[in-house]
């Protein structure tokens, strides 16, 4: 079973800097509701967390295009180990999806000294990156300690999918408001892999209008998002993982997973997993609210239905 919650997005700004093993500037004002479930077993999401744009938006007025996009499986794990990924795909995995992975790779190289889960969820993501046309990520080392800290710290709050404050985020390494996107998973299910994780974020594109973020008109509830089953505790439809993953002007990413000291109270044990994105060339690390998260033209090529032209001028 799968449940999700929101996405998240962007941030603010903090100048606070902390050690994973020191005292954690990180607060726990709130208490989400997001990704708050009594299954057994499951996966969920973060909660969505919009930040508003300064700006108006660059507004296109292309035409609506047909719906038609089929599922793009996380493809496989690093070409010589393909079991664990092929495991851990919701759909079929085609044979042109091996080949687009392996060019994803050649087109975003990936340092050697990154871990396995690390390895997963970067080449993941950029899979889904390249198939639609953006431009692939490169891993951060700052990015990826601020993110390892911040899942350590929930341990001390319920170890819940919440993210982190937005006054954190301000300023990490050298990118202002960093994006952030969440996932969690628990009970008799095992470790993710990286590629699962890419693979829920990308899988909101079902429920997804082209249009500005935040605006009520992105939310599409079709029946293949219903068949995703991605929703928060609400039962609203959810679209902000996807367009994180997939925002154009996003340059970094670094991610962590963390296995939970308290396990799951209804058994089992309990990861959460989160990533971090900056942006070398803009303010801000994705889902910015008002704006959209890449060109029509990525649009168009992934067969997305468009928001009114009213709503994008």
């Amino acid at each position: 079973m799968e449940t999700k919650g929101v996405s998240n997005s962007l941030p603010l700004y903090s100048n606070d800097t902390f050690v994973p093993n020191g005292p954690s500037p990180f607060s726990d004002q709130t208490e989400s509701t997001c990704g708050k479930v009594a299954d057994p077993a499951g996966e969920s999401l973060g909660c969505e967390d919009l930040t508003p744009k300064p700006q108006p938006v660059q507004a296109s007025h292309d035409p609506p295009v047909a719906v038609g996009l089929e599922l793009l499986a996380a493809g496989q794990d690093h070409p010589t180990e393909p079991s664990r990924a092929q495991s851990e795909l919701t759909g079929g995995l085609l044979e042109s999806d091996v080949d687009s992975l392996r060019r994803a790779e050649l087109q975003c190289p990936m340092r050697s000294t990154l871990e396995r889960f690390q390895r997963e969820v970067l080449l993941g993501s950029n899979y889904f990156r390249v198939r639609s046309g953006v431009g692939c990520l490169a891993w951060d080392a700052e990015l990826t300690t601020f993110m390892e800290a911040y899942l350590a710290f929930r341990d001390f709050t319920g170890c819940r999918p919440d993210h982190s404050p937005k006054e954190n985020r301000r300023q990490v390494g050298q990118f202002e408001n960093i994006g952030e996107n969440l996932y969690t998973r628990w009970g008799n299910l095992p470790e993710p892999s990286g590629y699962r994780v890419a693979q829920a974020w990308w899988n909101e594109v079902y429920c997804y209008r082209y249009g500005p973020v935040g605006h009520e008109c992105v939310k599409l509830d079709s029946p293949e998002c219903r068949k995703m089953n991605i929703f928060g505790s609400g039962g609203d439809v959810m679209t902000g993982h996807f367009t994180q993953l997939l925002w154009a002007q996003v340059s970094h990413a670094g991610c962590a997973i963390h296995e939970c000291k308290i396990g799951y109270k209804g058994g089992g044990r309990k990861w959460l997993v989160g990533c971090s994105y900056g942006s070398e060339s803009h303010w801000n690390g994705g889902n910015e609210k008002g704006a959209v998260p890449f060109s029509p033209n990525v649009a168009k090529r992934l067969q997305l239905p468009v928001c009114d032209s009213a709503v994008l001028s």
